[in-house]
């Protein structure tokens, strides 16, 4: 009895490894020391947007680990806790063509909410787009490089941003926020870098996200670098990914075998 109990256990433990090779990540950083684009050289007009940092702050942040995707398409956000402001950071803007075209809309133009009754926030590409900006998520980058190698007959000079025209690289130097700074390699495998969603105060409790909440947080991720076609992320943790703790979910496929599912939590759209 004791040697299969024994490797009943070993089976779950090896189950959850491979469950969590590539989740997407959405985390809190919490009370950070500076703002998220402190320190972080523009790239022409392209900078980071973030007014909030010290006690009482938060800032939100997502990782696409996943096997398989080329960056995040659309997301919903649902924090629980006191939240006092939510501000909407992730990446939007405009471009216009060489014969002055446009203004065209790109990147999270879609759908953007920050609502702090709710502690929801939202924003994906619209299905209007002309194109597509991939690896948001996963890479840092910049709308007029972005533009340059996706956006038709693109003009350099009329790309503007709201916020936030680049991504990917925050915070130099601070060790709350050293995970969206620094990339590392995830479960997958791959190099990755952080996305900021969004930020705000707090009181009470620090935020947290929510996992439990039928449609309160759920990811869409684009299934192929050229095409337009998507998919809803299977597996979603709180941790963050870029701090050497233990991800708890390894252990928490153990408890689903007696809790029946209080672990991650599998999100469709």
């Amino acid at each position: 009895m004791l040697r299969r109990t024994f490797f009943m256990c070993a089976a779950l433990l090896a189950m959850a490894t491979v469950a969590q090779a590539g989740p997407m990540f959405v985390y809190v950083v919490v009370d950070p020391t500076t703002t998220a684009g402190a320190g972080v050289a523009p790239v022409g007009a392209m900078g980071v947007t973030s007014s909030k940092s010290g006690p009482g702050t938060f800032q939100l942040y997502a990782v696409d680990d996943q096997t398989g995707s080329f960056g995040i398409k659309s997301y919903q956000v649902k924090l629980n806790g006191s939240i006092q402001t939510l501000l909407n950071r992730v990446t939007n803007g405009t471009w216009n063509d060489v014969d002055a075209a446009g203004p065209y809309p790109e990147a999270f133009n879609d759908v953007r909410t920050a609502t702090a009754a709710t502690g929801i926030t939202s924003a994906g590409q619209a299905p209007a787009n002309v194109f597509f900006v991939k690896g948001f998520g996963q890479s840092a980058n910049n709308l007029i490089a972005a533009n340059a190698v996706g956006a038709p007959g693109f003009d350099a000079t009329s790309t503007t941003a709201n916020p936030s025209g680049q991504w990917g690289l925050y915070n130099p130097g601070n060790a709350l926020t050293a995970g969206p700074t620094d990339p590392v390699k995830g479960a997958s495998g791959a190099v990755r870098n952080a996305l900021f969603l969004a930020e705000g105060n707090y009181s009470g409790a620090a935020p947290t996200v929510d996992l439990l909440t039928a449609g309160g947080t759920a990811f869409n991720f684009f299934t192929s670098q050229t095409g337009t076609g998507a998919a809803s992320a299977p597996v979603i943790s709180s941790q963050n990914p870029f701090l050497a703790v233990p991800e708890p979910a390894t252990l928490s496929l153990l408890g689903l075998a007696f809790v029946g599912g209080m672990g991650l939590v599998r999100r469709r759209r």
